[in-house]
């Protein structure tokens, strides 16, 4: 059975530097693997469905899901869609930006959710 995560990332930063907060390391780990999604997309600048060089973070029977995550932006609301292609497992980051994983070159201007990139 696969989950989808609806994610705001600023619940798990501090407000001064965007930086990760202290928390339990299930949590930590699953906070990591949802900030390398957003460092690839946003690196990228990707306008369409993009296979990231992420892995999957399932174990189903304790075996590692050999899957790999595809992603794309959300035009209406900014948010980073998530799934991997083999288990199914996905999700929704919102609240990326300007975070510690955030690659977007920035102009000085912040950028509002569903903003064309």
């Amino acid at each position: 059975m696969s989950d989808y995560f609806v994610t705001d990332l600023r619940h798990f930063l501090d407000d001064e530097e965007g930086l990760p907060v202290d928390m339990h390391p299930r949590a930590s780990s699953l906070v990591l693997h949802l900030g390398a999604i957003v460092e690839w997309m946003t690196a990228l600048q990707a306008k369409e469905d993009e296979l990231t060089n992420v892995c999957c973070r399932r174990r189903p029977g304790r075996k590692r899901c050999p899957g790999q995550i595809m992603a794309s932006f959300d035009p209406e609301s900014g948010a980073i869609e998530w799934g991997c292609l083999y288990c199914g497992d996905g999700g929704s980051i919102f609240g990326w930006e300007d975070s510690y994983w955030d690659r977007t070159p920035h102009t000085g201007v912040r950028r509002s959710h569903g903003e064309d990139r």
